[in-house]
């Protein structure tokens, strides 16, 4: 039986639906690099669509948009893709054929070869800032969030 790591959000982005958590303990593997994505690469989309086991859907970049608006969300460095993503993979990486990470699932339609995710190229500086920035502080002394945590992970 697989168990959770207790973590805390210590950063957030809501325009990008990011955020940066604070677990409690290694989280163990090696971390993925991220790359900036570019129109008509292939990628792979990693995730649990309805809930099966893992799966790698084929798609392309169609292009990056400025930003793409969900309900009353507006979500910002949009890159959109031609498969038909299932519930479930919200939040999974795009990778590149190499592995490097370009994306992360935002949203997609249900009977459409239409979905999109964030482009991680575009905030992989701010993403070093904040765990830069919050490794400093537990060094110092101070706590990244709530309750005890050690180490960071994106």
């Amino acid at each position: 039986m697989r168990r959770g790591i207790p973590g805390v959000v210590v950063r957030r982005d809501p325009r990008r639906d990011l955020a940066l958590i604070a677990t409690s303990r290694p989280l163990g593997g090696r971390p993925l690099s991220i790359v900036r994505a570019r129109s008509s690469r292939a990628v792979a989309v990693l995730g649990f669509p309805f809930a099966r086991p893992v799966t790698a859907t084929r798609a392309s970049i169609v292009r990056a948009r400025a930003s793409l608006s969900v309900g009353t969300a507006t979500f910002a460095g949009i890159l959109e893709l031609d498969a038909e993503l299932g519930a479930g993979t919200s939040g999974g990486p795009v990778v590149d054929p190499s592995g490097a990470v370009v994306g992360m699932v935002l949203a997609g339609a249900l009977g459409s070869p239409e979905s999109y995710a964030i482009d991680l190229g575009s905030v992989a500086g701010r993403l070093r800032g904040w765990v830069a920035a919050e490794g400093a502080a537990q060094q110092a002394g101070g706590a990244p969030g709530p309750g005890s945590t050690k180490t960071l992970a994106t």
